[in-house]
């Protein structure tokens, strides 16, 4: 199972249909099998390094939101931070009952 989670990059459903056991035997292993439950835990870095990679490619090819994300959340450090997109502040708005036309969007690079 282990095998087959690590080929479906942590997605169980497909995991276990391809391991030819039910998802409730995988659940069971990992409530009653510590080792177990640490090689699951483990595998979540192999969806988050092919997530990463995805992410990477998309930079590569010049995505601008991809850049934009990539530089808010890991370039925060270094200056480049957003205060809010502006399809959260419009949804916001919206939540709010707020009307969205003289809504100002700052992003500020320090």
């Amino acid at each position: 199972m282990l095998k087959s989670l690590e080929a479906q990059l942590g997605v169980i459903t497909p995991a276990a249909k391809a391991a030819g056991i039910d998802v409730s035997t995988h659940r069971n292993w990992v409530k009653n099998d510590p080792a177990y439950a640490e090689a699951v835990d483990d595998l979540a870095f192999v969806q988050l390094d092919f997530v990463h990679s995805k992410l990477l490619e998309g930079v590569n090819q010049g995505n601008p939101a991809l850049i934009m994300y990539y530089l808010s959340s890991k370039g925060a450090s270094l200056g480049y931070h957003h205060q809010r997109s502006a399809h959260w502040a419009k949804q916001a708005a919206a939540a709010n009952g707020e009307d969205d036309r003289d809504l100002n969007i700052t992003i500020a690079y320090e």
